[in-house]
């Protein structure tokens, strides 16, 4: 591997570099990205630069990305207003709908944007491989869930055929209702289920 053609100029030393190949070969990194990140040009290109830069290195990561920008965007084009409690967003039946297609869009664009690299990204949503289930946080809350089991084995599967799962942090119910699902939380069921040596 010619470490110097792909790594950047303006980052770590290649002998640093190495001794993290060294530490996580056999590793798979599970990576949170914020919402705030997808919506500025600049930030979005030096993480799909990042992402691409860590599979070249023959690394494994997971992405599990939130949208909250994206969301707040859509929502005040349908006029309608986000009201939170602790830190979540109350999340109704018209408000799930558009919290589904804006996190969707951004999966997308993760995928586009990584497939220009070379890198091969492969979505999880709730339309297509559902890997969280959850449990309903409280009434108040409305469509806000909780992680309580997650699909390691469709996530591994993907990863083993050497592709980047991208994570819609959303789940279904037992009754296969939709929720919504804190990135930070999903990122850490994510980590754990699959005890990820870094998140």
């Amino acid at each position: 591997m010619d470490l110097e053609k792909i790594l950047p100029t303006n980052g770590p030393s290649i002998n640093e570099v190495k001794k993290y190949i060294e530490k996580y070969s056999d590793e798979i990194i599970v990576i949170k990205c914020g919402g705030s990140v997808l919506l500025d040009k600049n930030l979005f290109k030096q993480f799909i630069e990042d992402i691409s830069i860590i599979k070249k290195l023959g690394l494994s990561t997971i992405i599990v990305h939130g949208g909250g920008k994206n969301i707040k965007k859509k929502l005040d084009e349908a006029k309608l207003k986000s009201k939170f409690i602790n830190g979540l967003r109350i999340t109704d039946e018209n408000t799930i709908k558009i919290v589904k297609e804006a996190l969707t869009e951004l999966n997308h664009e993760i995928i586009n944007k990584l497939k220009d690299k070379n890198c091969e990204g492969i979505s999880f949503s709730t339309n297509n491989k559902n890997i969280i289930k959850v449990v309903q946080i409280n009434k108040e809350l409305g469509f806000v869930g909780n992680p309580t089991k997650v699909n390691s084995y469709l996530i591994l599967n993907e990863v083993k055929n050497k592709k980047v799962p991208i994570i819609v942090p959303m789940g279904l119910d037992e009754n296969n209702n939709i929720f919504n699902v804190n990135a930070d939380t999903a990122a850490g069921a994510i980590a754990k289920t699959i005890r990820s040596r870094r998140l």
